[in-house]
């Protein structure tokens, strides 16, 4: 994470028959959370197949939202957003590696997308 970034760690379980995930969130003002389930990796229970809702980066960043439609910006608390989303995301994660449907609904990002970096609430656009 760059210098300016804040970066949350924290397990979440979610549910109460879910395996423990460490998911770390880093959010610099002016742009986008980034998060990421560091332990166990998403690509390592996933295995061969292609994970839905993840941004095509090495260390696959989920997506949680559709940053297009302005689904999240930075008035929005990381606790009340961010942080459910990312235990919504990994309950439908677990559903998918069991079923290989996701049932999360959401926008897909499209394979290959980048993903976006600056919240155009602050930075203009």
């Amino acid at each position: 994470m760059s210098r300016g970034t804040l970066v949350w760690e924290c397990p979440l379980r979610p549910s109460p028959f879910s395996r423990k995930y460490v998911v770390r969130i880093g959010y610099r003002q002016g742009h986008f959370p980034r998060t990421r389930v560091i332990h166990p990796t998403v690509r390592s229970l996933a295995g061969d197949r292609k994970i839905p809702h993840v941004y095509a980066e090495p260390d696959d960043p989920l997506c949680l939202f559709y940053a297009p439609a302005r689904e999240w910006n930075s008035s929005l608390s990381l606790a009340r957003t961010i942080i459910p989303w990312a235990c919504e995301w990994l309950f439908h994660f677990e559903a998918w590696l069991f079923t290989g449907e996701w049932d999360g609904g959401g926008v897909h990002c499209q394979s290959g997308e980048p993903r976006p970096q600056h919240d155009r609430s602050i930075v203009g656009g």
